[in-house]
């Protein structure tokens, strides 16, 4: 893990930048973690983790509209979504 530091030219912009390459291997930039995510022991494996949830709550809530289900269907989903 690389760990350039650079000056933040506004105050929406991050002082650190985490070049790891996590960018290639999930085809996204993620969003700031928490920095205690790093210790905790199964940390390797929080990127498979979240991407499977993602999968789930993105396939089921495409389910839902498509049978027009909106409560409890939709709500539910987007709510785990937002979580």
């Amino acid at each position: 893990m690389t760990v350039q530091i650079r000056q933040s030219t506004s105050f929406s912009e991050p002082i650190m930048d985490e070049t790891d390459g996590r960018i290639e291997v999930l085809g996204f930039k993620p969003q700031q973690e928490t920095v205690y995510s790093k210790l905790l022991p199964y940390s390797e494996q929080l990127d498979d983790e979240s991407n499977k949830f993602l999968a789930e709550v993105k396939g089921n809530l495409t389910r839902a509209v498509q049978l027009r289900e909106l409560r409890p269907g939709v709500f539910h989903w987007t709510t785990r979504l937002g979580t």
